[in-house]
């Protein structure tokens, strides 16, 4: 699972996220920063909110081409 949530975090940098707003998007859907500290559950909830942050993401570069 953290090889998953990296894999995304990545994406997340690639799309244009700054390291403030990923740790922030990981704070506000887990309570903590530290993936490694997290149970599974939260670890599904981190992985479903970022990848809807990917996705909004693609949505909006698609919309301003």
């Amino acid at each position: 699972m953290t090889t998953e949530i990296a894999q995304l975090i990545k994406q997340l940098y690639e799309v244009g996220y700054s390291h403030y707003q990923i740790e922030e998007i990981i704070r506000e859907t887990t309570g903590t920063v530290r993936i490694k500290d997290l149970d599974s559950q939260q670890g599904i909830d981190l992985i479903q909110t970022l990848e809807d942050y990917i996705r909004f993401s693609i949505k909006c570069r698609q919309g301003v081409k």
